[in-house]
């Protein structure tokens, strides 16, 4: 019975991956529900499997506590946060990336599955690549809808053209290491090889700059994880004939764009699909001659290159942010080409100095607890450039920082330093085994800080496959015995987190339930038992989810049906519960310009400060 536990848990844990890459990122992270569900599921089957539940080393215990300290810290932000609903949002998402980790580590500490980590995170980045692609392969047949700022860069399916870069910059670092590795097999090591120019395809039309140097940063540290001569050459090799995907795709605008008469673009598809054909073949021949030789003895890289490389690494690493921290104060800087342009790619300029210095000066006001999960989108919206929508910091470092102070930066220290030192203490048992996922995870870190990646479902879940599978990874001199205790604490865990989980998937349908009637009611007219059935189901979906959403889905409704002082008592219950939330003061405004038009203006005028549609000046009393 276990074994059968065990093998629909693995289903499930290599399924999961695949379905996060279709949940886009939105305001309010209501996706994430379902794929949280999930997880903690099927890390509470693994626990009826019987298979180990939590990290055996001490490094990745650590690992486990800093993303744990993290959850809870966004978990009590949910109380005193002044943005509430971004607060519920971020750690539904922390939530769900922390049942998915244990339970992919949990189904990959069964013996003889340590190689399906990097494969499978391989495969999703390839799933991505191929998805977002088929629009400018197949234009007569796939029409993806337009997106209003992306101007033509690759996004789809995970909804932001940044991340989707990234992800496709460690799909081609997972390539390389799965084709360079000798314990691989060999038709494996030939398919990668040969799938690296459309990976390389879809990393250059999200025309990311920050994507392409993490990318360069992860093939580095790849010769750093693994030392040896073959990694190098198979380095080298995917570098040359990536630059000829990137080449080809400057050179068909209907692949570069998705503009165009569809003549032009379906004539551009097929020269761009065989040029592909042979950018595979030649990669797959130049894998099958390196396949002829791999019985030489093995030759590992000098002590000195290997610190070469370490450094080659940490400049790639640290270029975009030296970049933006340099350009900050250069008024001459000229600003990027706008969607799918290489001379973007030529230019310094990026605005995420600006929101660095507001996220510093957020952090300075609250050093030690910060101002609350989700906060940086009401301190933003009131800075001098908050015209300009941002809902987070655009580094994962300084928005933790400014939202969660020096606490919060304590718990993502420890949980990058514990998921390293589980990376680098790997070597002494199969140095060959988990390199590739170590490098892809230093493209994270080298891409997070300067992005909001965290946010981006369908990129973290493939990195937290990698994760899990460092932090579970065996230990020399560690014991794999578990405690009951620790087994019952954890099934503890894991049940209170689906239980909230199903209780903020419940609100949710409830209100979408309810406004849908709202829709009807427009259309048929309000009547007593519509009005009754709105009111009990946003009523009850109140009592389950601690965001305000639901308190003003009902202020709304009670707005539509005319019933205008109820509405304001709602709306305002909403606004001074929420202050930083402009939307909050929005709904006052609206429920308050038929009955107290001077109140009203005041409203307006804070909803309009908080956007920063208004000057500090123009603040009114609360």
């Amino acid at each position: 019975m276990r074994s059968v536990l065990s093998k629909a848990q693995l289903v499930g844990v290599v399924a999961l991956p695949i379905a996060a890459l279709f949940v886009t990122p939105g305001v309010f992270f209501e996706g994430t529900l379902p794929l949280a569900l999930a997880a903690w599921s099927l890390w509470l089957l693994s626990l009826a499997a019987g298979q180990r539940a939590l990290p055996a080393s001490t490094s990745g215990k650590v690992a486990l506590a800093g993303l744990t300290a993290l959850s809870v810290l966004q978990a009590l932000s949910i109380l005193t946060s002044p943005d509430r609903p971004a607060a519920v949002g971020n750690f539904d998402l922390s939530l769900a990336y922390l049942g998915w980790v244990l339970a992919a580590g949990s189904a990959f500490s069964v013996k003889g599955r340590r190689y399906i980590p990097e494969t499978l995170a391989w495969v999703a980045a390839l799933v991505a690549a191929a998805w977002g692609l088929s629009e400018r392969i197949a234009p007569g047949q796939v029409h993806f809808a337009p997106s209003k700022v992306a101007f033509g860069r690759l996004l789809e399916p995970i909804g932001y053209w940044n991340a989707m870069g990234a992800l496709a910059g460690i799909g081609l670092v997972l390539a390389v290491a799965i084709a360079s590795n000798r314990e691989r097999r060999r038709e494996l090591r030939l398919v990668s090889a040969g799938l690296a120019p459309l990976l390389m395809a879809a990393l250059w039309l999200s025309f990311s700059r920050g994507a392409l140097a993490a990318t360069l940063c992860g093939l580095a540290a790849l010769c750093v994880a693994s030392p040896t001569f073959r990694t190098v050459r198979a380095v080298f090799a995917t570098v040359l004939l990536t630059a000829g995907t990137a080449v080809i795709c400057e050179a068909l605008p209907g692949i570069r764009t998705v503009t165009g008469r569809m003549p032009e673009r379906e004539s551009d598809a097929a020269l761009f699909v065989l040029a592909l054909l042979v950018l595979a073949s030649l990669a797959a021949a130049g894998q099958w001659m390196e396949l002829r030789h791999s019985k030489a003895a093995e030759r590992n890289l000098s002590v000195r290159w290997r610190w070469v490389a370490a450094a080659a690494a940490s400049v790639f690493a640290l270029i975009p942010t030296a970049i933006i921290v340099s350009g900050a104060n250069d008024a001459n800087s000229a600003p990027a080409a706008t969607g799918a342009n290489a001379n973007r790619l030529q230019s310094l300029e990026s605005n995420r100095s600006r929101y660095w210095s507001v996220a510093i000066d957020q952090f300075a006001n609250a050093p030690v607890t910060g101002e609350g999960s989700g906060s940086f989108r009401g301190v933003w919206q009131r800075s001098e450039n908050g015209s300009t929508p941002a809902l987070n910091a655009h580094s994962l470092e300084l928005e933790t920082l400014a939202e969660l102070g020096l606490l919060g930066f304590a718990a993502l220290i420890a949980l990058f330093a514990g998921t390293w030192t589980s990376g680098s203490r790997r070597r002494s048992v199969n140095p060959g085994a988990l390199a590739g996922a170590s490098a892809a995870l230093a493209v994270f870190a080298a891409h997070s800080a300067i992005d909001w990646d965290w946010q981006v479902p369908g990129l973290m879940f493939p990195l937290g496959t990698l994760a899990a599978a460092l932090w579970f990874a065996p230990h020399p001199g560690v014991t794999q015995a578990e405690r009951r205790g620790a087994q019952a604490v954890a099934a503890l865990i894991g049940i209170m987190a689906v239980v909230w989980s199903l209780h903020m998937w419940e609100a949710t349908k409830l209100s979408e339930d309810a406004n849908q009637m709202v829709e009807t009611a427009k259309v048929l007219g309000w009547t007593p038992a519509r009005s009754e059935y709105v009111l009990e189901r946003l009523q009850e979906a109140e009592w389950l989810n601690p965001s305000p959403l639901p308190a003003t889905y009902r202020s709304i409704a009670l707005f539509e049906m005319g019933r205008l002082e109820e509405a304001t008592s709602v709306a305002l219950k909403v606004a001074r519960e929420n202050p930083n939330w402009w939307f909050g003061w929005t709904l006052v405004w609206k429920s308050q310009q038929f009955i107290n038009p001077k109140a009203a203006e005041r409203a307006y005028q804070r909803g309009a400060y908080l956007r920063g549609r208004a000057t500090p000046e123009d603040q009114p009393a609360r």
